[in-house]
């Protein structure tokens, strides 16, 4: 089973050793599932904060995604056999009620209250740049008209 994984924070210069170990960007299912894990370390960690959305989305698309096949065939840093449970989703079925009901760690709650938070601070930042924009599109607006006003000759 190939295991999909980036090796370092494509912030690096920006993040820590611990920071980057933490966030586990890996997954047994596929490259993109693993690239999509990489926002969440990007907006969660302080040490991303003085960055803008669409930036990071960038980065994220264009980080190399590397595989690791087994021990035999590749020397790849030595993954856990088993991976740690990623916010929100059930790492093992032992996870699961007969439900369906998924039940999340503490820990995973936080991380989870913590995306929102920081997605709902993300949101009113749009909202007031969009109210900002407009303010001034239609100042300038209002000036365009003033210019053509002024320049139009009267009969």
């Amino acid at each position: 089973m190939p295991l999909f994984y980036v090796k370092t924070c494509p912030l690096a210069d920006e993040c820590s050793a611990a920071a980057w170990k933490k966030a586990w960007v890996k997954s047994y299912e596929s490259e993109q599932e693993c690239r999509d894990q990489l926002p969440a370390h990007l907006m969660r960690s302080s040490l991303h904060e003085n960055h803008v959305m669409g930036e990071l989305t960038d980065l994220c698309e264009s980080t190399t995604v590397e595989v690791w096949h087994d021990k035999a065939t590749c020397k790849a840093p030595h993954p856990p056999s088993t991976p740690p449970p990623v916010a929100g989703r059930a790492s093992t079925s032992s996870n699961a009620t007969e439900d369906g009901v998924v039940m999340l760690e503490r820990e995973s709650v936080k991380r989870l209250k913590k995306c929102v938070e920081v997605m709902e601070k993300s949101a009113t930042i749009c909202e007031s740049a969009v109210v900002a924009f407009r303010q001034q599109a239609n100042e300038l607006q209002d000036a365009i008209d003033a210019i053509s006003a002024a320049t139009t000759p009267r009969r």
